[in-house]
């Protein structure tokens, strides 16, 4: 999942090729499958993703190949309130994404992703909060970037890119220092140590 400046995206990465899909609205009772249970996804309204042939466990092994979650709480400011996996059943494999209200999406497949683009239901601001440091960094419009509360901050693109759950835990050392140098001879500072890597006017 990565919020941008004017849309989530929800990706989906598959081993062998894009099964056949489908993505709507749907309204409720959510219901887990096969079970019949009930199911608790945040959100009032809701976007149902249906993949088929798809499965998180290998058919000839029964080996598990899925080993993420299977119920996600986006950071803000992405308007997505929750995913929950609804079943995995039969080579079925549905997925529920929780919103305020009903959002304009689009859906576009790529080599081995299927990435569903849902409108934001205003622009967002262009910062990330890093608490423990009670800084506010900004980040290019048009970027994305990791607002995930233990990676908040840590990775900016200019494209969209996954947001791993239950990676290893890893930590950056940073330092900063405040200055009123000119602009100017900031840039000719970072280029003079190679920590510029393009720069545009």
């Amino acid at each position: 999942m990565q919020a941008g400046g004017c849309a989530d995206v929800v990706e989906f990465l598959f081993w062998g090729g894009v099964p056949g899909w489908s993505v709507a609205y749907q309204r409720g009772p959510l219901r887990f499958d096969p079970s019949g249970r009930p199911a608790r996804v945040p959100g009032r309204v809701h976007l149902v993703v249906r993949l088929s042939p798809a499965s998180g466990t290998d058919p000839v092994t029964g080996a598990a190949v899925y080993g993420g979650p299977t119920a996600m709480l986006p950071a803000r400011p992405s308007a997505i309130r929750g995913l929950r996996r609804l079943g995995d059943f039969e080579a079925v494999t549905t997925w529920a994404v929780g919103l305020p209200s009903r959002r304009p999406f689009a859906v576009r497949v790529a080599t081995g992703r299927l990435l569903i683009t849902i409108a934001a239901p205003s622009p967002r601001p262009r910062r990330c909060l890093l608490r423990q440091a009670h800084l506010r960094p900004g980040y290019p419009p048009g970027w994305f970037a990791d607002l995930t509360p233990e990676w908040a901050c840590g990775y900016f693109g200019p494209r969209p890119f996954p947001i791993v759950p239950n990676s290893d835990a890893f930590t950056w050392t940073v330092t900063v220092r405040t200055t009123t140098l000119p602009p100017a001879a900031v840039v000719a500072a970072a280029l003079r140590n190679g920590g510029l890597r393009r720069r545009s006017t």
